[in-house]
C-alpha cells in the first residue's frame, strides 16, 4: 500500500453507494495542477464518508490517502486499483499563485471500525 496526498480543486462530488448494511462509499474527483492525468478519483469508506459533509465542488482539497491494487476475482492477471481517502482538508487557493493555503482548523480522524 502507497500512502500520500494530493492537493487540488474539487471537481466532482458523487451520490453516496450503499452496497451492504456494512460497506458504502463515496467518490470525489480532485483536480490537480499536474499537466497530464491531472484528474484523480478518490473514495472515502464507511466512516469517513462524512468528512465529505462540508465539502463543496470547487473548494481547494489536501487529500491524505492510501493507494493500492488487488486482483480480480475472474482473471488473477487483471487487477484493480483504488484510492481510499482517510483524511481531507479544507483550504482555498491564492489568486496569484493556485498554491493550496492549509485550513486553520484541527483535524479529525475517525475510526473506521477496523481491527487494524
Amino acid at each position: 500500500m502507497i500512502k500520500g496526498t494530493t492537493e487540488g480543486t474539487v471537481k466532482k462530488i458523487f451520490d453516496l453507494q450503499q452496497f451492504s448494511e456494512n460497506f458504502s462509499k463515496r467518490s470525489i474527483v480532485v483536480e490537480t495542477e499536474d499537466k497530464y492525468n491531472n484528474e484523480v478519483c478518490i473514495d472515502f469508506i464507511n466512516a469517513q464518508i462524512q468528512l465529505l459533509d462540508s465539502i463543496k465542488e470547487g473548494d481547494a482539497v489536501k487529500v491524505y490517502c492510501d493507494v493500492f491494487s488487488r486482483p480480480s476475482a475472474k482473471d488473477p492477471n487483471r487487477y484493480f486499483t483504488n484510492v481510499k481517502g482517510w483524511r481531507i482538508e479544507q483550504g482555498q487557493t491564492t489568486a496569484e499563485t493556485d498554491d493550496y493555503i492549509p485550513p486553520q482548523t484541527q483535524n479529525v480522524e475517525l475510526d473506521d471500525g477496523l481491527p487494524f
